[in-house]
């Protein structure tokens, strides 16, 4: 079984609730947060450097 095959198996198996997808994009909202966290950080270390 490949990567994009086991990929696609788990999707399927989790995502049958709702709750699944409220975890999910629980989880991406995270990431995205943590993300926009570290461009903001490095932003403001470049226009200290100048």
């Amino acid at each position: 079984m490949t990567n994009k095959e086991q990929t696609t198996y788990w999707h399927k198996k989790l995502m049958r609730t709702p709750v699944s997808y409220q975890a999910l994009a629980a989880y991406r909202f995270e990431q995205w947060q943590h993300f926009m966290e570290l461009a903001y950080t490095e932003e403001r270390r470049a226009l200290d450097e100048q």
